[in-house]
């Protein structure tokens, strides 16, 4: 079956570096202001961003293995000053490259079933004009999109990306807030390698048939242990279950 690769037809970004675990590999965006360098800290790229002020820019790593928390230790520890406001937040690309577009469909109804879920463990950014929620989006019937009518439901500052202008054969995850705690961002990345691993296994027709049943907090239950097999507490908050049916009923209403 066709993948996002051959779809892009050409050697995308997210086809080379290191591997993260499961075979995933992301890539990552920190946004910071009132930034001082006092050491090396390749390699991070620094970038430019006129979105930030005093002194802002984005360092952005292509590719990574699980060796994330030296990674961002070291583009920490090598600022002496740096600071998060609300014009910053940080970015993580997942590589979809072999995804067929069933996989993808997965994924798609996934993401909007714990949509709030995601937003609120990484700092809810909800109502923020560069991080718009899917649902905002997503109005067609899933069964009647394919790859080159996939994309005007994913625009710039949509809160997850697929197959965007960049041409990065990944998903991007735009939601957490501006932050420097490399434990935070490592939960953050592992929560979203756990929902992409899933999204690769888990047959869309069979997700499908799967929600259309689902009618009591046990099968809610069972579909979140199973995806988020070891950061399924994590992501628990005191509204949780109620966010999750909500995201149920329009999974339910976009795979009919």
């Amino acid at each position: 079956m066709a993948t996002v690769k051959d779809y892009l037809g050409t050697d995308a970004p997210a086809g080379h570096g290191k591997k993260l675990k499961r075979s995933i590999l992301c890539g990552i965006e920190v946004e910071l202001e009132k930034v001082v360098v006092k050491e090396n800290f390749f390699p991070w790229n620094k970038i430019k961003d006129g979105s930030l002020k005093d002194e802002g820019a984005e360092f952005t790593l292509p590719v990574w293995n699980t060796s994330a928390n030296h990674y961002l230790d070291l583009l920490f520890n090598s600022l002496s000053s740096k600071h998060c406001s609300a014009r910053t937040s940080i970015h993580v690309h997942m590589n979809i490259l072999d995804f067929t577009l069933e996989q993808v469909k997965t994924l798609i109804l996934l993401y909007i079933i714990y949509e709030k879920a995601l937003f609120q463990f990484s700092g809810n950014r909800w109502d923020s004009n560069y991080c718009v929620p899917i649902r905002t989006y997503f109005r067609e019937n899933m069964n009647e999109l394919g790859f080159g009518t996939l994309e005007p439901y994913f625009p710039k500052y949509a809160a997850m990306h697929l197959l965007t202008e960049q041409r990065f054969g990944t998903a991007e995850f735009r939601h957490m807030i501006g932050n420097h705690n490399s434990d935070y961002i490592v939960a953050w990345i592992n929560i979203l390698s756990e929902l992409i691993e899933y999204a690769s296994q888990k047959p869309y027709d069979e997700l499908v048939e799967q929600i259309k049943d689902m009618r009591s907090d046990s099968s809610y239950w069972n579909l979140s242990k199973a995806i988020f097999t070891t950061t399924y507490q994590q992501l628990q908050y005191k509204d949780f279950q109620i966010d999750l049916e909500e995201g149920i009923t329009l999974a339910k209403i976009v795979s009919l």
